[in-house]
């Protein structure tokens, strides 16, 4: 009977060494995981190089509002104050409409 048990045990555990190569080549799979982080990092590089962009563009657009508003006042000559006076009405609508659009971004 101890033969028997010893042979029978003997072959489970020969079965059982055949799945643990399994894990063995997790090792071999460790190098695709670098390779999956790696998108994973430039997708991160581009989100925080998109979001300040994002945001210069309202500071550029804004900008130039402030601009029309403190030419106007320094500026000697009338003719510009006119110029900016009708772009700036049209201005006033876009910002309202970039806001909504920086929302769902």
């Amino acid at each position: 009977m101890a033969r028997t048990r010893g042979a029978k045990s003997s072959s489970p555990s020969s079965r059982k060494r055949v799945p643990r190569e399994g894990p063995v080549p997790d090792p071999t799979s460790e190098p695709p995981w670098p390779k999956v982080v790696s998108p994973p990092a430039r997708r991160y590089l581009t989100r925080s190089g998109g979001r300040p962009l994002q945001k210069r563009a309202r500071v550029e657009s804004s900008e130039p509002i402030d601009l029309t508003e403190q030419s106007p006042e320094p500026s000697p000559a009338p003719s510009p104050v006119p110029s900016p006076a009708p772009p700036a009405q049209p201005q006033e609508l876009q910002p309202p409409l970039s806001e909504p659009q920086i929302h769902p971004g």
